[in-house]
């Protein structure tokens, strides 16, 4: 069995076919391997705790950042920092 591009004709338009299908090929492997590459991050997106920092409106208007765990307020272990 021939490679490609042993059966082109060597012109310019059988090595640009070449060079093409070459280009498609790699194109190719690199989609693959970013779809797993995504598939992974969002599989240990998935296992592992989620954590955001979200803003929280304060009693005079404006709004400070709190840290979250899955949602729930991390609580600092000697109280607030004031």
């Amino acid at each position: 069995m021939k490679l490609l591009m042993y059966t082109l004709p060597k012109t310019g338009a059988g090595i640009s076919v070449a060079g093409v299908s070459l280009a498609a090929y790699q194109l190719t492997w690199l989609a693959v391997a970013l779809v797993v590459a995504g598939g992974v991050l969002f599989t240990a997106a998935k296992l592992f705790p989620r954590v955001a920092v979200e803003p929280v409106p304060d009693a005079s208007g404006r709004t400070r950042m709190r840290m979250t765990l899955n949602g729930r307020p991390i609580r600092a272990a000697r109280g607030a920092h004031r």
